[in-house]
């Protein structure tokens, strides 16, 4: 049922694309979305958009800077940490992608406000809980939704975050 070309997917139709394509949280607000409960409107970036625009923007540098971490050194961790997010915050939408979001955005809800979440592949596996580790953005426009999607993107390299998944 996924088609890897759509960069975006509609919360109320995200239910049967895998737990792997669009993360635990988003996949259970899709099946309460079908079953008919009361669920703000809203839009999927599933995780084969973000490896798509990781893999053709910055996954040479990212690739250097994972393997250049000391796990052992805490400033480290944290200066590789923001190299990082620096690089995924420089992304650029493409302009027919990003205006797309927008435009099925404000159709939704023209005079909505946006929560941009994570909502991890990997979020509650029984050996450990990712809950927490990505940051949360509320009250975003949908003029301002691909900055705050790239602050999303972001936050997984989060100190944090890193140190977390090493461990």
């Amino acid at each position: 049922m996924e088609d890897k070309d759509d960069f975006f997917v509609n919360l109320d139709t995200c239910s049967p694309y895998s737990l792997e394509a669009v993360g635990g949280k988003a996949q259970n607000l899709g099946k309460l979305t079908s079953a008919g409960f009361p669920v703000p409107q809203g839009i999927i970036i599933p995780t084969y958009t973000y490896e798509s625009y990781i893999k053709n923007k910055v996954k040479n540098e990212l690739t250097l800077l994972l393997e250049s971490i000391n796990y052992d050194n805490e400033e480290n961790i944290e200066e590789k940490s923001k190299q990082i997010k620096k690089l995924i915050l420089n992304i650029s939408f493409q302009s027919e992608l990003e205006k797309e979001i927008v435009d099925t955005l404000q159709k939704l809800d023209k005079n909505s406000l946006w929560a941009v979440r994570s909502s991890a592949a990997a979020e509650d596996l029984p050996e450990a809980s990712f809950a927490g580790q990505q940051d949360s953005f509320l009250n975003v426009s949908a003029e301002q939704i691909t900055t705050f999607i790239k602050k999303c993107w972001a936050s997984y390299w989060n100190k944090r975050a890193i140190t977390y998944r090493h461990n």
